[in-house]
């Protein structure tokens, strides 16, 4: 849907303006003020099975083993995904199987089926820097 929707914004405008329709803009207004609480990361880790998240910030409070996982949801340039990591363990961070992702300390992109670890306690948000491309930044 995010580069579905990223096409209508460019082929719906007219003069300097952009119709959207309401539908798309409710998810543009959940991708940016939505809070998930609660959320478990998926048990055993790995991209295929990842619990997906779909909020601007994600609370996720089960991580039963080291790297359970999670997946970011579909790039779109400048979207951000905020992750609070309140489990017991470190996850794992998945971006979408097309996509990629770097960590924090990184400068080259690591292959989605990859992922990167984000520790007990930390906190980071993961900012689309272009399609298909996430870049952890840890935050606390």
């Amino acid at each position: 849907m995010a580069r579905a929707f990223t096409a209508y914004l460019k082929t719906n405008q007219v003069g300097d303006e952009r119709m959207i329709a309401g539908s798309d803009f409710m998810f543009v207004v959940n991708s940016l003020f939505s809070l998930a609480t609660g959320i478990i990361a998926r048990a055993g880790g790995g991209q295929t099975n990842a619990t997906v998240l779909n909020a601007a910030v994600n609370v996720v409070t089960t991580v039963a083993n080291a790297a359970d996982s999670v997946m970011l949801p579909p790039s779109i340039v400048g979207l951000e995904i905020t992750i609070i990591n309140h489990g017991a363990n470190s996850l794992q961070v998945f971006a979408q199987p097309t996509e990629t992702i770097a960590a924090s300390t990184a400068t080259a992109q690591t292959a989605s089926a990859t992922g990167i670890a984000l520790a007990s306690g930390r906190i980071a948000t993961y900012r689309a820097i272009a399609d298909g491309q996430w870049k952890q930044m840890l935050t606390g």
